[in-house]
């Protein structure tokens, strides 16, 4: 009982809705994209912060241990006499 099977019909698109779609898609597109900038420069403001901070401590371990030291000469000075 065979014969060709029916061709099927493409469901009708509406043109509206599909570029509705398209403007929906695009605006995610973009929310992630500026999404993703954010973090991006967030990630690079922590990071930067991060390297002053860093700066900031060994600077302050230098002053610490040099000052340190110095306390340290001035007692052997002292001691000296």
């Amino acid at each position: 009982m065979g014969g060709g099977k029916k061709p099927r019909r493409k469901s009708p698109t509406p043109t509206a809705c599909s570029s509705r779609q398209q403007e929906a898609n695009t605006e995610e597109l973009n929310r992630m994209a500026e999404q993703n900038i954010w973090a991006k420069t967030q990630a690079r403001t922590v990071i930067q912060s991060r390297a002053v901070n860093e700066k900031q401590h060994t600077s302050w371990l230098r002053t610490k241990s040099s000052k340190h030291t110095i306390h340290l000469h001035i007692d052997w000075l002292l001691r000296q006499d």
